[in-house]
């Protein structure tokens, strides 16, 4: 019971001069920090940020939050 997050949103602030990219280890998904762009994913899938190597990377980050004890308010 409780509260339980499984989606996470980042949001870019500002491009890096190299590295900072998001890696989704499935050797196919790597997200490289540009202003403005945002990336929304399950935390089931496997990540990692890697070192930012020039400059320096600022991004927002907020999650989805589930209840277990929510109901609709409508019965539906």
């Amino acid at each position: 019971p409780g509260e339980c997050s499984r989606l996470s949103l980042l949001i870019f602030l500002n491009q890096t001069k190299e590295g900072g990219e998001v890696d989704f280890l499935d050797g196919r998904t790597i997200v490289v920090p540009a202003r403005g762009r945002a990336v929304f994913f399950r935390h089931a899938l496997p990540y990692r940020h890697e070192p930012v190597r020039r400059g320096i990377k600022h991004l927002l980050r907020t999650e989805v939050f589930y209840n277990s004890q929510w109901k609709p308010l409508h019965g539906g």
